[in-house]
């Protein structure tokens, strides 16, 4: 990367004030910075939950994957609205390319990978709002798992 990564940080800070302002007002004083989900389609069979974070870390710092193997959709959540908005321009546009393993079975390629085009989006709205309420109660489990809430009598 020429240059890449020059003057990041600038003015990111307030952005993120500003994203956690407007999703302001979702259920009982949730605050979530919104617009660092992007929902991603068209994955194709083959491809492992490895190769789609190598692929968006590409393109900015990737929080997590949500993936199955198998699945055709994927969540990536990233640490920065511009990453997010970023990748998710590409998926609506041309696409962003994956390469797709060589499936043994198939073997129609004479067992040589090909490329697939992902599409996708930014998650919003009562979607998004309903993807962090989620992984606000998965992280809530972990904790209340380790502190035996309710346990005993």
């Amino acid at each position: 990367g020429d240059g890449d990564g020059d003057g990041d940080g600038d003015g990111d800070g307030d952005e993120g004030a500003d994203a956690k302002r407007a999703a302001g007002g979702e259920g009982a004083g949730e605050t979530f910075t919104s617009g660092l989900i992007v929902r991603v389609d068209g994955v194709p069979a083959g491809v492992q939950l490895a190769a789609l974070k190598g692929l968006f870390g590409g393109y900015g710092e990737v929080k997590f994957v949500e993936f199955t193997a198998g699945d055709t959709s994927a969540v990536v959540r990233f640490s920065k609205a511009d990453d997010a908005s970023c990748v998710a321009g590409l998926l609506g546009g041309e696409g962003v390319e994956i390469e797709v393993p060589a499936d043994e079975e198939a073997g129609e390629d004479g067992g040589g990978g090909s490329k697939a085009r992902l599409a996708g989006e930014l998650m919003v709205g009562e979607e998004e709002a309903a993807y962090w309420r989620k992984i606000r109660a998965r992280m809530d489990d972990s904790r209340g798992q380790r502190k035996g809430r309710g346990r005993g009598g």
